[in-house]
């Protein structure tokens, strides 16, 4: 039986993983929302400037909770101190706050419209 080699992930490599459901929670419901906010443009004509300002900070929204849940992936284990997984931890921990701060300028958007 062949033995598995894992190679140790150089630092490039280090970095939160995309899957297949995550862009799907991000472009169906863009898709969605988009489409039906120019399917339907008679409903928003009275307050244009409100709807697009809520309707785009829904859509940072979204994007700012899928890249806040990004994780990078588990390489394995390796005798080289915990170093990797320091790696793994500032790779999450970034995509976190990026993330994060995403989510606060959406309801800044909403926020904005509100008060408009």
């Amino acid at each position: 039986m062949a033995e598995r080699v894992i190679k140790y992930p150089n630092d490039g490599e280090v970095k939160v993983k995309w899957s297949g459901f995550q862009m799907g929670m991000v472009v169906v419901p863009t898709a969605a929302i988009w489409s039906m906010f120019f399917l339907w443009p008679s409903a928003a004509e009275p307050h244009l400037l409100k709807t697009v300002l809520s309707i785009s900070g829904l859509n940072v929204d979204i994007v700012g909770v899928v890249v806040a849940s990004l994780k990078a992936p588990y390489f394995g284990a390796f005798s080289d101190g915990g170093e990797l997984e320091f790696k793994r931890e500032a790779a999450d921990r970034k995509a976190f706050q990026t993330g994060m701060v995403l989510v606060g300028i959406g309801f800044f958007l909403q926020a904005i419209s509100v008060l408009l």
